[in-house]
């Protein structure tokens, strides 16, 4: 179960599902310069195949990992970058 968010609003099914696949907080890459970012996780495989049983297509393991970055699941910034610190506070709370 997905505890409510404040303001009462239950998440969607599509956010239950992408917090359960992240265990409930960003993902933490921690690379740097001469570890480049993947291209697809553990996680986002596990989406693309929960995707596609649910009968979406064009979802593979890198395209879930790009909608990661985009949602804010995915902390992928250079750990000499400001911006890593930054998100890493924020996925803390």
């Amino acid at each position: 179960m997905v505890a409510t968010p404040p303001g009462g609003r239950r998440p969607s099914a599509a956010s239950a599902l992408l917090l359960r696949l992240c265990r409930g907080k960003p993902l933490d890459v921690q690379r740097s310069s001469d570890n480049p970012p993947p291209v697809s996780t553990p996680a986002s495989l596990a989406l693309s195949q929960e995707l596609k049983r649910r009968g979406f297509v064009m979802t593979g393991p890198v395209t879930c990992y790009n909608l990661m970055q985009t949602a804010g699941l995915v902390n992928d910034h250079l750990t000499s970058c400001p911006r890593h610190v930054e998100c890493r506070q924020l996925a803390a709370g």
